[in-house]
């Protein structure tokens, strides 16, 4: 019987509800499902990248740390900075 596969929804939404054994099991398929991370060159996925953004916007340090442990980092090109008009 095949495994059933995760989605980058299944990624961020345990990253924003901070439930971290979910987290912990959808970072180990996710691995499984992509080989090429662990070539050392690819470091982590889009949904891991994504579910690290949400971790970080939704303020779950545990979550951040699983995930930024686990490969992925922040993208601070990614964040828009707001402009104040005076």
């Amino acid at each position: 019987m095949e495994k059933p596969g995760i989605t980058m929804e299944d990624l961020v939404s345990a990253a924003q509800t901070n439930d971290l054994d979910k987290l912990r099991q959808f970072l180990d398929l996710e691995r499984a499902q992509n080989p090429q991370l662990e070539d050392g060159i690819n470091k982590s996925t889009k949904a891991m990248q994504a579910a690290c953004h949400a971790a970080a916007r939704y303020n779950h340090p545990a979550a951040l740390d699983l995930l930024l442990d686990g490969g992925c980092w922040i993208d601070h090109s990614k964040h828009i900075t707001p402009t104040v008009s005076l």
